[in-house]
């Protein structure tokens, strides 16, 4: 089971762009969810059921509040940002017969790297 915390730097810039969707044409503000928005790409990458899906979003909520404390704006934008993923995220989640592991993760890697020139 891959973990958010265990990734390399470079594993977490394959997979996690912050807010927004990966290549998005639109550029979304991150405020103060940077972390929130990365961990939240991480889940959608893992994958797997509609449920994984919903757990991920109300993680994301549940961190994005956290980080917002008592700040009324911040409390809304938490909230706006859960809804935006509700709503609008199922193109981006990975649904799948199972989540992605550490050889999903290796060969993503693999193909990420150069191609070796042949002499």
């Amino acid at each position: 089971m891959i973990r958010y915390r265990d990734l390399t730097e470079e594993q977490k810039a394959l997979i996690c762009n912050g807010c927004g969707p990966k290549g998005g044409w639109v550029p979304v503000p991150e405020f103060f969810m940077h972390a929130d928005c990365d961990h939240h790409d991480f889940n959608y990458w893992i994958g797997h059921t509609i449920l994984d899906r919903l757990k991920a979003d109300l993680q994301f909520y549940k961190e994005a509040r956290h980080d917002a404390g008592w700040n009324p704006l911040k409390l809304t934008l938490a909230l706006a940002y859960f809804l935006a993923v509700r709503t609008c995220g199922a193109v981006c989640f990975h649904y799948a017969e199972k989540e992605r592991d550490e050889e999903d993760l290796a060969l993503a890697m693999r193909d990420l790297a150069p191609a070796e020139k042949e002499l």
